[in-house]
């Protein structure tokens, strides 16, 4: 009903002490949550003991107090709360892939990778999951694994996801000495609109040189 939270509230404020107050001010919260509000769904759900909650709940209520908190900046808070997921599938497939990206954002890539690999299969992370591996088998200079799962997953990409690829392809080609590769990746990079700051002008400029196109590379270089 439009009037629900209404209804939760004033329950609250008549009966603080009732023994459906945790169970509503959880309601209350969700409701919230639901209509987008994350910080008024964050200071709700931490006035909630989630040890009376019925235990069917509790992966739900740790799901979405997680979220609340990312969604709100609150990354490590965030994180505890993910980590608490156990076992209801309806969650802990979500909160594994938000621990994951916190351990990626935190450069924790060992953890990362291995949260990634454990999703790679579900449908709502399959098309995103193989772009992050690729990002940390990059950092982790594997560039042989780079070529191989990169050069395919520009079909599958976003533009913008396009872009980055293009990008670490053609560095992880620089890194095997095949030049005029990594030029091809670079030139796609820019003509997707990357932006050429000096690292990639560089890139670009020293594989002309190699290659020979000395107009080109005096340009980059200069």
């Amino acid at each position: 009903q439009d009037n629900a939270q209404e209804l939760l509230e004033r329950f609250l404020f008549e009966y603080p002490f009732s023994i459906y107050a945790n169970d509503i001010r959880f309601a209350s919260g969700v409701l919230s949550h639901e209509a987008g509000d994350y910080r008024a769904a964050y200071d709700r759900y931490r006035s909630v003991d989630p040890y009376e909650l019925d235990f069917s709940r509790f992966d739900e209520y740790n799901f979405r107090t997680g979220y609340a908190a990312f969604m709100c900046g609150d990354t490590d808070e965030a994180y505890g709360y993910f980590r608490n997921v156990s076992s209801d599938p309806l969650y802990k497939p979500h909160a594994t892939y938000y621990v994951a990206y916190i351990d990626y954002s935190r450069g924790q890539f060992g953890d990362a990778k291995r949260g990634f690999q454990s999703i790679a299969s579900e449908p709502a992370y399959e098309p995103v999951v193989p772009f992050y591996l690729l990002q940390i088998e990059f950092r982790q200079g594997n560039y042989d694994y780079v070529i191989e799962h990169g050069v395919p997953l520009l079909t599958k990409s976003t533009e913008e996801r396009q872009r980055e690829i293009s990008r670490i392809v053609s560095e992880a080609y620089f890194h095997r000495g095949e030049y005029a590769d990594a030029l091809a990746y670079m030139n796609n990079y820019a003509g997707l609109g990357g932006e050429m700051g000096r690292e990639e002008t560089y890139l670009a400029g020293y594989c002309e040189y190699i290659e020979r196109l000395y107009d080109s590379a005096i340009e980059r270089l200069s």
